[in-house]
């Protein structure tokens, strides 16, 4: 019998009062983990709630997000103990939408198999494609992401940011700059900020150029070319590397079908559907 436990839930949930006050903030990740609770039920595995100074002794340690660097790497050391991490969509809507993988952030994570030819990807993200784009306008659209945010490795987005254009406005690009709406970061000097939405932006230039954020997938489905320089990212497969690089435009049929067998919605979570499909990327 496999044994889960749950690090999702605030320190002493739900009896404490201070973890009561907590459950607005994390709303969001606790009501995913009842859902995700619920589907293990449904396959008649029992779950459990981590409790701080508990050893790690399951089979599946389930975790919103790649937050606890310390405690991955104990996991990664034991034997047969699994990360198993939660967290949102990488297609839109994101909210309506969690990926789960095993051992690894985004693109490092083990996920289960396609197969389905596209059905999936057609039926709730077809609308979102488009053909690549061939556009020459000088034009580059320069991604900002939150400060801090695991997926950077540590890279400070500012300082990143200003060296790329920088080193774009050397190579005669115009450079738009659009910071994340959640943290805001100065546009840089050889940048010009962003007034338009996301969509009008990536319309008017010949590339996106981002770290890791999820943007890149966004750019990649409307047929956008991006250059992505982290190799966490979901769209790493798709792009260059390097903004010196050239463009780049892959066939972009597998990668998109696999991507939509890596998010699930919430009934999905709850039915036991996800975790009969995942559960196969590590062997369980």
């Amino acid at each position: 019998m496999i044994d889960v436990c749950f690090h999702t839930y605030p320190p002493g949930w739900p009896w404490t009062r201070r973890a009561r006050r907590r459950f607005r903030r994390k709303r969001e990740k606790i009501d995913w983990s009842v859902a995700l609770r619920q589907g293990f039920r449904r396959h008649d595995i029992k779950t459990r709630l981590y409790r701080p100074g508990r050893p790690l002794d399951a089979d599946v340690h389930v975790f919103w997000g790649w937050h606890e660097p310390a405690m991955f790497d104990r996991l990664a050391q034991s034997e047969g103990q699994h990360a198993l991490i939660l967290e949102r969509g990488f297609l839109p809507p994101r909210r309506g939408w969690a990926s789960l993988a095993f051992d690894g952030l985004n693109n490092h994570g083990r996920y289960g198999p396609a197969g389905d030819n596209g059905v999936r990807f057609e039926q709730h993200f077809g609308h979102l494609w488009r053909e690549w784009q061939h556009r020459d306008t000088g034009r580059v659209l320069l991604i900002g992401q939150v400060p801090g945010d695991i997926s950077l490795n540590g890279v400070q987005v500012d300082e990143w940011a200003a060296e790329r254009a920088a080193r774009l406005h050397a190579m005669g690009r115009q450079v738009i700059y659009r910071p994340h709406p959640l943290g805001f970061t100065e546009c840089p000097a050889h940048a010009v900020a962003s007034a338009d939405s996301l969509a009008e932006d990536m319309a008017a230039v010949d590339c996106v150029i981002t770290y890791s954020s999820n943007t890149g997938i966004e750019a990649v489905l409307a047929g956008v070319p991006i250059i992505v320089e982290s190799d966490v990212s979901m769209a790493w497969p798709m792009g260059a590397h390097d903004i010196e690089a050239s463009i780049v435009r892959p066939d972009r049929g597998v990668w998109a079908h696999d991507l939509a067998w890596k998010q699930w919605q919430r009934h999905e979570l709850a039915d036991g559907t996800a975790w009969d499909h995942v559960r196969h990327a590590v062997g369980l």
